[in-house]
């Protein structure tokens, strides 16, 4: 059935329904009889919004076209007073310039060089006022014991401390290790949880906003990492080859992953209703949409479709990679696809599919095959 998306917006200084649709004859025909306009500026079919004339375009469209309701958050936005947040006092900037200008000519990401720079400039705010000549060994022991004794701080975190340390002592120093050693935590050795086949597709289902439907079924179906997504211009997207082109993901790696069969008419649909300019996934104001709004609608999918699982968008890249390997992929084409740089990375989800471990036969199983026996006969001797 054809789809209509529905849209409450701001239009000539009143609140209007904005019917959004690829062009078609007959459905332009019923917009007509409801005495709807069309405009350029917001591409669709607009008429004075009432809960009358609601009901009007459900009634003219039932049995022609699916309506699918994209303003639920602008109807539920109430007005709320602005909270007035203390003011206190804005932590000194005591990095120097070398340490950041480092770091980009190395080639870090932005993420790395923002989170490199902040907790090094914590290491600096607490042994002030020491200079930044004055620091040392002892120095960097002691920082790493106030964090572990007074901060309620992740091994991931903890690491990224470490490292943002160790990387002013060796990169700009330039010293051995022996002169500055770093204590770096080992690193946790999580399984990555997943969703079930059928926690996505309802979680799918429970997504009504087009664009954000969109967003977790290319997150999910191609194993992109969320950042690998905003940063994918239109042009990445090959639909006569069925992949999209990954530029610059971790580790300033280029590749291709897979562009799902069923996705491609709806991207298609979603290319021509949302016309992006240059991002595949824009904001109203055509620049690449921000991480955090998808980690803010997709909290609310998860609610509405009732799963009780903490879900993040890098678990819909887990989901992704297990469920190719208990379809029987051969986990060297997974790790392409995914873009890690080890088959080890790439090997985890070998331990968290439940399918992979079932198709594992105990040796007593075998040996009680092989000698014809079983556990009965054992227990009677």
């Amino acid at each position: 059935m054809k789809i209509i998306h529905v849209h409450r917006i701001s239009h000539r200084n009143q609140t209007v329904l904005l019917l959004q649709f690829p062009k078609d004859e007959a459905l332009m025909a019923v917009c007509r009889k409801l005495n709807a306009t069309f405009t350029n500026t917001h591409k669709g079919w607009w008429l004075t919004w009432s809960k009358e004339s609601l009901d009007a375009v459900f009634k003219a469209f039932k049995g022609i076209a699916w309506l699918e309701l994209a303003y639920k958050e602008a109807i539920e936005t109430r007005v709320k007073t602005p909270v007035k947040k203390p003011v206190g006092t804005p932590k000194p900037k005591l990095i120097p310039d070398i340490y950041v200008d480092k770091l980009k000519r190395m080639g870090y990401s932005s993420n790395t060089v923002s989170s490199y720079s902040f907790y090094f400039n914590e290491f600096l705010i607490y042994h002030q006022p020491k200079t930044l000549e004055e620091l040392g060994k002892t120095d960097v022991e002691a920082f790493q014991n106030h964090l572990v004794q007074k901060k309620d701080l992740s091994i991931s975190t903890m690491r990224q401390v470490a490292n943002s340390l160790k990387f002013y002592f060796e990169k700009i120093l330039g010293e051995q290790r022996e002169g500055f050693y770093v204590d770096i935590p080992k690193k946790e050795k999580r399984l990555p949880e997943v969703l079930s086949e059928n926690e996505v597709l309802r979680l799918l289902k429970a997504t009504t906003n087009m664009k954000h439907k969109m967003v977790l079924a290319l997150l999910y179906s191609s194993g992109l990492r969320i950042g690998e997504l905003m940063n994918c211009r239109v042009r990445d997207v090959d639909f006569d080859r069925s992949v999209i082109y990954v530029k610059g993901g971790k580790g300033k790696k280029d590749r291709y992953t897979v562009l799902s069969e069923e996705i491609k008419p709806y991207l298609v649909h979603y290319i021509e209703i949302y016309q992006p300019k240059e991002w595949l996934i824009e904001n109203n104001k055509n620049e690449q949409y921000s991480t955090s709004s998808v980690r803010s609608f997709l909290r609310e999918s998860v609610n509405r479709a009732g799963i009780n699982k903490k879900v993040t968008p890098h678990k819909l890249r887990h989901s992704f990679a297990t469920h190719l390997l208990e379809k029987g992929t051969d986990i060297r084409y997974i790790q392409e696809l995914l873009g890690h740089a080890s088959p080890d990375t790439t090997a985890i989800y070998a331990q968290v599919s439940p399918k992979s471990l079932l198709k594992i036969k105990s040796p007593l199983d075998t040996i009680f095959k092989h000698k014809g026996l079983n556990s009965k006969r054992i227990n009677k001797n």
